[in-house]
């Protein structure tokens, strides 16, 4: 028959029974899995079809399948064999399953058991040196009456050793029958997922084998970025001959970080991840606003402070018990797809992803990407150096913002994080401290003196001048091609305390706004002013767009008072000076 023209009422109906469990029935073949707990799933089911009306149902789907998702489609095995899609429908599932408080109740007996039994191995361990002291007592070496308390003692402690083991045994046993319980209650969980049934009709103009292909979208599923930085920086080293030119080589491998738990284990399928949405310490410290005046007009105290982890505790380069072979493994490139808002990663090879609420890891692709090393400093929070990577995305991927860990000469140093960068675009990465550039954030020096507000004025003015040196030293062999330098000024919150900057020198640097929350004159410029201090060291109000351009062109002070010395081709050691004068009416009190 070449074409269809049975009446779907003529003939009986071919009744087709497909369990969703049983892998061959039913293989998934591929999934496609979003950022945002979604997934979406294709099965195709060889099915030996009659001639007219079919009625074939995938039944145990998961219930947490979405009913508006479902996509049924045919692909013939036989030359001119006609087929239609009549209609499609699903079962109603009595209720949708939501995480099973067992779970939690599994986990949390589990950890009961390891606790009992770690008591029960100290308490044997308490008797067995209770009876090997006794068996060393002899009556030539101690007293009778001093031997006599000892195994009086001994007895109690023995028999308090001897009940703590039973109730402990006893309390094991009694956890060991809750596990077993909340087990197959969880397993019986798991198993209340697989519910809902997809029926297709499907009209065949001849009888013969076919292929039904059913796509759905279930929830429970989602992945994440995560990478490895690894860079070489003993190799590039003084290799650069220009501060402008990207002097060092990093390898970024791309890796996702897949989790699902929808009932439905994923067995050697074709996987994509996809950015799109179908329904965030090693950083270098920042320094927020410093302000002075009278105690009862601070609004608050402000505090230096750093984003992300503690850095004395990233402060990971000198440590070297960690150690990784520099990468040299070949990994095979995903092939991207770019849409109009999202990008899709389709995943080399067959991968197995089980339904276990674990984390399961799949390779995206290792890429050589351009980078640029500065140095970074603010003593005043923390007194060491940073060493950061600038980088360029040169691939044409998509980096998905998400955690990285940081290799440099091969040793792990740090982790970081990396926000979402598209090609071409440019992202900071900290390689953490470097042990090698050391800083001294010297005791600040204060000089107060007195004079008269004006010729025809009597009030007193009291100017209190401020010196902080800072001192760099490197002890690399090669300079440092790029060095940047924090601190800051404070900024007043009273109109009649005067903030000046004395060196570097503030008509050098440009106007700045001394009024932490009132004054609105200040504009910010186009391209930032600079302070030479030296041949290779200017100073300037750090930018607002610091983060993402150490040199490049600025935006304008941020207002905060934080200044950054610039210094090129940093040899032995460096000597830089921040000098500000706070002025006041004589007896007015700041803090």
């Amino acid at each position: 028959m070449g074409a269809l023209d049975t009446d779907v009422n003529e003939a009986p109906t071919n009744v087709i029974q497909i369990d969703a469990n049983r892998y061959e029935s039913a293989p998934i073949v591929s999934v496609t899995v979003y950022v945002a707990d979604r997934a979406t799933v294709t099965r195709r089911i060889p099915v030996e079809l009659k001639a007219g009306k079919n009625e074939v149902t995938v039944n145990k789907l998961p219930t947490i399948l979405e009913p508006e998702s479902i996509r049924v489609e045919t692909e013939s095995t036989i030359r001119d064999q006609d087929l239609v899609v009549f209609d499609v429908y699903h079962s109603n599932a009595a209720s949708r399953s939501k995480k099973h408080d067992g779970d939690t109740l599994l986990l949390a007996l589990r950890d009961r058991q390891a606790t009992l039994k770690a008591k029960l191995t100290a308490l044997n361990k308490q008797s067995e040196v209770l009876q090997k002291f006794g068996a060393g007592l002899s009556g030539s070496d101690t007293r009778p009456e001093d031997l006599g308390k000892f195994l009086d003692m001994q007895f109690r402690v023995e028999e308090k050793l001897f009940t703590d083991v039973q109730s402990t045994n006893k309390e094991l046993s009694a956890v060991q029958k809750d596990i077993d319980k909340a087990t197959r209650a969880s397993q019986s969980a798991h198993e209340e997922k697989k519910a809902i049934g997809v029926t297709a009709i499907i009209l065949a103009g001849t009888e013969g084998p076919a292929e039904v292909i059913l796509t759905y979208m279930v929830s429970s599923a989602s992945w994440k970025a995560l990478y490895d930085v690894r860079a070489d920086i003993e190799a590039s080293l003084g290799q650069s001959k220009s501060v402008d030119a990207f002097n060092t080589k990093v390898i970024l491998e791309y890796r996702a970080s897949i989790v699902q738990s929808t009932g439905e284990d994923w067995k050697g399928v074709a996987l994509t991840l996809s950015t799109a949405s179908p329904n965030v310490g090693s950083d270098i410290p920042e320094l927020s606003p410093w302000n002075i005046g009278q105690p009862h007009t601070l609004r608050t105290r402000s505090v230096t402070k750093s984003r992300g982890l503690s850095l004395r505790a990233s402060s990971g380069i000198v440590a070297d018990s960690f150690s990784a072979p520099k990468y040299k493994a070949k990994i095979q490139m995903a092939t991207v797809t770019e849409g109009a808002i999202s990008s899709s990663y389709e995943i080399a090879g067959f991968s197995n992803i089980p339904s276990d609420e674990s984390e399961h890891k799949v390779s995206v692709t290792a890429v050589n990407l351009d980078a640029k090393l500065t140095w970074i400093t603010a003593p005043r929070s923390v007194p060491s150096v940073f060493l950061q990577c600038r980088i360029k995305n040169t691939s044409n991927f998509l980096l998905v913002a998400g955690q990285s860990s940081v290799f440099m000469d091969g040793n792990f140093v740090a982790k970081s994080s990396i926000p979402d960068v598209s090609p071409a675009e440019y992202f900071n990465c900290s390689l953490g401290v470097d042990p090698a550039v050391r800083i001294t954030y010297h005791p600040r020096r204060q000089l107060t003196s007195h004079q008269e507000s004006g010729f025809l004025s009597k009030a007193k003015i009291e100017a209190t001048t401020f010196s902080q040196r800072i001192s760099v030293k490197n002890t690399r062999p090669g300079p440092l091609e790029c060095l940047v330098v924090r601190d800051q000024i404070p900024l007043s919150a009273d109109e009649r305390i005067k903030v000046k900057i004395i060196n570097p020198n503030e008509e050098a640097l440009g106007p700045f706004n001394g009024i932490a929350s009132t004054s609105k004159s200040l504009a910010p410029e186009s391209v930032p002013r600079v302070a030479s201090i030296s041949p290779n060291v200017t100073a300037r109000w750090a930018q607002k767009d610091t983060e993402d351009d150490i040199l490049g062109e600025g935006k304008g002070p941020k207002g905060d008072g934080v200044l950054e010395w610039i210094c090129l081709n940093a040899k032995d050691n460096l000597d830089l000076e921040l000098v500000y004068e706070v002025s006041n009416p004589s007896g007015l009190k700041w803090e």
